[in-house]
């Protein structure tokens, strides 16, 4: 089936179903992107109308929250984009001394593959004691994959070369067990963590944070949602405080009431201080 032909009107009618049913509300995606991805699970479930994918969503709440995971996936890998590791890593987190607090959001977690990245940069800066992290996604069932740490092998050896362009020198098999074909991430290189689910459109988070992470999320927002995002983000960063968004992420033109470019090549931007 192809996006063009479900019509404006008929995704209104799923997003209306999931709002007054279960509370879920994607009403301000960026359109297109919402197309594909209900396309692609019509596609999967093999339903042949958008009559009978609202059936299933307004009487199958298990059918809801897969639902909800699919549209809500995003784009992540381990040391995705090792250049802006390297950036964080060499100008941002030098700045902090030895018994500086370092406060972090991981906003749309995804399977965590950024986490466990964030953990293994501090963890090589020897900064894990100071470091505590709140780690959220809309899904549940991310937040637990997360909480687990467990990748398949094929995908860690992958992650292996983004690891090597961002640590030349490091070992990056030492930090997960492996398995028959899965491997673990250790606790002993995990900070102080919270793992929350958490839904980013509609609910506030009560802490001020160093830095933001929210890469390759607000693709699928419309302007309006991602100036609200915007002004959360502003609101939850401390003075000085850093938003890092994806490569694929384009902010709204007038994001610089809360935001300037940190550095414009890898999308890091500084909370702006008011006078």
């Amino acid at each position: 089936m192809n996006s063009t032909l479900i019509t404006d009107e008929e995704l209104n009618s799923i997003n209306q179903a999931l709002l007054n049913r279960y509370g879920l509300d994607f009403t301000d995606y960026e359109l297109s992107s919402f197309k594909r991805r209900v396309v692609r699970i019509m596609h999967k479930n093999n339903f042949e109308n958008i009559l009978q994918l609202w059936r299933k969503l307004l009487y199958d709440a298990e059918f809801a929250s897969y639902f909800k995971d699919e549209i809500s996936v995003g784009l992540t890998e381990m040391f995705r984009n090792p250049q802006v590791w390297s950036y964080l890593r060499d100008s941002y987190f030098s700045k902090f001394k030895y018994n500086d607090s370092i406060s972090i959001w991981h906003a749309g977690c995804s399977t965590g593959e950024e986490y466990y990245s964030m953990c293994i940069l501090l963890n090589e800066l020897n900064k894990l004691n100071q470091s505590e992290l709140l780690v959220t996604d809309l899904s549940d069932k991310f937040i637990k994959l997360t909480q687990k740490g467990e990748y398949d092998l094929d995908l860690l050896e992958k992650y292996k070369g983004n690891y090597k362009l961002y640590n030349t020198y490091g070992f990056f098999n030492l930090y997960y067990t492996k398995n028959e074909t899965t491997g673990t991430f250790k606790e002993v290189i995990k900070p102080k963590t919270e793992f929350k689910q958490h839904n980013l459109v509609s609910e506030r988070i009560y802490k001020k944070f160093d830095i933001i992470f929210c890469r390759n999320v607000m693709i699928y927002f419309n302007d309006s949602l991602k100036m609200k995002v915007l002004e959360m983000f502003y609101e939850n960063l401390k003075p000085n405080g850093v938003l890092v968004i994806g490569h694929f992420d384009a902010l709204p033109q007038n994001f610089n009431i809360y935001f300037d470019y940190l550095s414009p090549e890898f999308k890091i931007f500084k909370k702006i201080n008011q006078p």
